[in-house]
């Protein structure tokens, strides 16, 4: 299953805005069947929840987790003992399981092992897990699926592995024809192409415009490098895990209304060069006390 948890996304049973904190504008959750919605970001109790725009008080699952998922196969399958691992489970992380009938309900990366492999894997939410629009989207959703599926044991053997969902059509025809390398060779092409890693070195520069802008004149650009931008991007960045790496500078948007961000890229040969010309940058920009209006990040893995 692509999330843990109970119940890790819920929203407005009304207007089906998604529910958020009051405190600090997290998404809520529901921990258990008799939690009361909890913020994912700080911990706060929402029990006096109401909605911002309707201001209805009733809440809905958005999404539901593996362990909401293991109480409906349990109730399903009430004969069969079912395993939910992951770290906020109550037995952990199950690093292997007994090679008896059951079923075993796992959060990517809390896989667990049974000896003589798994006879049925189902993938559930594929278009979940493939929801991302990042730079590595699809191969890391191909990634996670294939993880799953080696676990089963050969389709000689009787394995079968279920996709469950309208998952993305890259990693989805990559796993139906078991080609990995298929698709790894497709994005190298595109990425030499578009002049993005791993083709190419590539390094955001995000602030304040003025700071950018300055931060780019005295940047010594090694052969061959181009600049893309800076462009304006929202001054208020993502939050809590799984957040773009270069986020806003604390305290930059309080000097200029706009933040940008530019692109350096440079051939993928030129990598070195480009980290010491970033380095060199940011030992004059912190000589004028300018550094940190500026978050230099490179290689990020988010561009888009």
């Amino acid at each position: 299953v692509p999330r843990a948890g109970y119940i890790p996304q819920i929203a407005c049973a009304n207007c089906r805005n998604p529910a958020h904190c009051a405190a600090c504008n997290g998404p809520l959750s529901y921990p258990d069947a008799q939690g009361t919605p909890q913020c994912r970001w700080c911990g706060a109790l929402a029990g006096n929840w109401a909605c911002p725009t309707c201001h209805g008080t009733t809440l809905r699952a958005m999404r539901i987790g593996s362990d909401r998922t293991a109480e409906e196969l349990g109730r399903a399958f009430p004969q069969t003992v079912v395993r939910v691992s992951g770290a906020k489970s109550v037995d952990g992380i199950i690093a292997r399981v007994p090679a008896r009938p059951g079923v075993v309900i796992q959060p990517r990366v809390a896989e667990a092992v049974v000896d003589g492999d798994y006879g049925l894997a189902v993938i559930l939410d594929a278009q979940v897990g493939s929801a991302g629009t990042g730079l590595y989207a699809d191969q890391e959703t191909l990634n996670r699926w294939l993880a799953t599926a080696t676990l089963v044991r050969g389709a000689a053997q009787g394995g079968e592995v279920y996709l469950v969902g309208e998952g993305a059509a890259v990693p989805t025809a990559a796993l139906v024809r078991w080609d990995p390398v298929g698709l790894a060779e497709r994005e190298l092409v595109m990425r030499q192409d578009l002049h993005m890693p791993p083709a190419w070195r590539v390094a955001s520069v995000t602030g304040d415009r003025l700071a950018v802008n300055q931060f780019l004149d005295i940047l010594r650009m090694p052969p061959g490098g181009s600049v893309l931008g800076p462009v304006e991007i929202d001054p208020v960045l993502p939050r809590g895990r799984g957040a773009a790496q270069d986020r806003l500078p604390q305290g930059a948007h309080q000097t200029l209304t706009v933040a940008v961000r530019a692109i350096i890229r440079v051939p993928v040969g030129q990598g070195r060069d480009l980290a010491r010309a970033i380095k060199a940058a940011q030992a004059t920009a912190s000589a004028r006390r300018a550094a940190a209006l500026v978050s230099v990040v490179l290689d990020p893995k988010e561009l888009v």
